[in-house]
């Protein structure tokens, strides 16, 4: 399995389906919609956004690209 530095490059990767977000949460929306915008199912810690605008652009972009996003809850 490579290694990756840059989600970005991550994203773009044909063989990977499906995208898990943990980051701090204000990066929540931007890498969610990079992976989108890339083909990818995104499963996203709650909360999605730290605001109203961000999480209406999230479920814009899910419309958009025809791909899902799943709220989930980070538990250890």
């Amino acid at each position: 399995m490579p290694f990756y530095d840059d989600y970005k490059l991550l994203v773009k990767e044909s063989f990977i389906d499906a995208v898990v977000v943990m980051t701090p949460i204000p990066m929540n929306p931007v890498v969610a919609i990079e992976a989108l915008d890339a083909g990818k199912d995104v499963f996203l810690e709650k909360p999605m956004a730290t605001n109203v605008k961000d999480g209406k652009e999230l479920v814009k972009k899910e419309k958009e690209t025809g791909k899902r996003i799943f709220v989930l809850e980070q538990y250890v």
